[in-house]
C-alpha cells in the first residue's frame, strides 16, 4: 500500500489510479508452520529434510507432531491392494503416490501416523534433479493430528533400496505448527486504460 501510494494511486474513489483491499473469510482455520525436520534413525543416522531448507517439504495440513517409528513401503499407496499383506497401523508410510490420497488409504482407513510421499510430476524431471520436491497437501483433519512430508527421489529411493534389502527402517519426524481462524486478504490496484477504460486485463 506504501509502495503504491508513492506511485501515485489511492484508496479514495473517483481517481485515475486506485486501489483496494479484498477480504474473504477463509472456512477452515490457517495453516501456519514454523519447523520440520525428516531423519533416519535406523540403520543409519541422518537428517534427510528440513523445513528451513526446503519449506515444501511439510505438507499443508500437518499437525505439530513429533513421532519415531518403522517406516513401510506400499509402492503407490493410493490402491487398496497396495497395503495387501501390510501392516501399516502406528507406522510411518512411504509412497510414489499424491499425499490427499495416500493420507486417505494409510492414515484415515487403516491407521498410519502419517505419509511420506514421494509424488512428483514427470516435468520436474526427477532423473535429472533427484533433489527436487513436489508440493503436497493433506486434509484439515483435528481429529487425528496427523501429517504428511514430500520427499524428494533421492530420499525416496534411499527408503525405497534399504527396504527392499529387508531392512527395518526407523524415521523420526519432527513438526512444529499452528492453525487459527483468519481472513485472506488481497490488495488489488487498478489502472484506467485510455482507449477502453471500462476493459480490464489481470496480471
Amino acid at each position: 500500500m506504501d509502495q503504491l501510494t508513492r506511485a501515485g494511486f489511492s484508496d479514495q474513489p473517483g481517481v485515475p489510479s486506485v486501489y483496494w483491499i479484498e477480504e474473504e473469510d477463509i472456512n477452515t482455520p490457517v495453516w501456519t508452520p514454523s519447523q520440520g525436520e525428516l531423519r533416519v534413525v535406523k540403520p543409519d543416522r541422518q537428517l534427510l529434510h528440513s523445513f528451513n531448507e526446503t519449506p515444501m517439504t511439510l505438507c499443508l495440513n500437518s499437525f505439530t507432531t513429533d513421532v519415531t517409528s518403522e517406516v513401510v513401503f506400499v509402492g503407490s499407496g493410493t490402491r487398496a491392494s497396495d497395503y495387501r499383506n501390510k501392516d501399516v497401523k502406528g507406522k510411518i508410510v512411504l509412497g510414489r503416490g499424491e499425499p490427499r490420497m495416500l493420507y486417505r488409504r494409510a492414515v484415515v482407513e487403516r491407521g498410519a501416523l502419517g505419509i511420506l510421499s514421494g509424488y512428483i510430476q514427470g516435468y520436474n524431471r526427477p532423473d535429472m534433479f533427484p533433489d527436487a520436491i513436489h508440493s503436497g497437501d493433506i486434509p484439515y483433519d483435528p481429529s487425528r493430528k496427523s501429517f504428511g512430508m514430500m520427499v524428494s527421489t533421492k530420499t525416496f529411493n534411499y527408503f525405497a533400496r534399504r527396504l527392499r534389502q529387508g531392512m527395518q527402517v526407523r524415521a523420526q519426524v519432527k513438526i512444529k505448527s499452528s492453525f487459527e481462524k483468519g481472513t485472506r486478504r488481497t490488495l488489488v490496484a487498478e489502472i484506467p486504460g485510455v482507449t477502453k477504460p471500462d476493459e480490464r486485463i489481470v496480471l
